[in-house]
């Protein structure tokens, strides 16, 4: 008796550790850089999703922004534009390219740090309500949206603005 409600026990843990991490959709992991001892960090949004957002930033604090998607290979270097829009603010717009991310995922990302995706991750740290995000890719007249949940982007963007000293 006692065997199973060690097992009852343990699956509600499991249940409840499995909701709170599900309760957030945005996530920041910090890494120290060997070479150098600075931080380095990785912020993703909306995993759930067709489509995340994955901001990036190296030893030297270059701040990079991709949006990437399962695939397993993708026609490198095509030119496209990324719209993200913070609650009601502007609509910000990045030339990006498409890039084999990883064995399972391709993307589009910004070609260099650009201050731009610094001011981003402010922005998405102190949003209210909603980030929107539009990928348009002219060369095969594809245009496609999605609506991101804040739900987490606080303490998100902020481990990941401490980590990348972003002022």
């Amino acid at each position: 008796m006692n065997f199973f409600k060690c097992v009852l026990a343990l699956s509600g843990a499991f249940l409840l550790l499995s909701g709170a991490a599900q309760a957030r959709d945005w996530g920041t992991e910090t890494k120290e850089d060997v070479f150098t001892g600075k931080q380095t960090a990785v912020m993703i949004a909306g995993l759930s999703k067709p489509m995340s957002l994955y901001f990036s930033c190296d030893a030297d604090h270059q701040v990079r922004l991709a949006v990437i998607f399962k695939v397993n290979e993708v026609a490198e270097d095509v030119p496209a534009t990324l719209v993200m829009k913070v609650d009601n603010g502007e609509a910000v717009k990045f030339d990006v390219t498409s890039y084999q991310h990883n064995d399972e995922y391709g993307g589009f990302h910004t070609v260099s740090g650009n201050i731009l995706v610094a001011d981003l991750v402010k922005s998405v740290g102190q949003a209210k309500s909603r980030l929107l995000v539009g990928l348009d890719i002219p060369l095969t007249g594809i245009k496609d949206s999605d609506e991101f949940s804040i739900r987490g982007s606080t303490a998100a963007a902020n481990e990941f603005i401490k980590a990348c000293e972003i002022k």
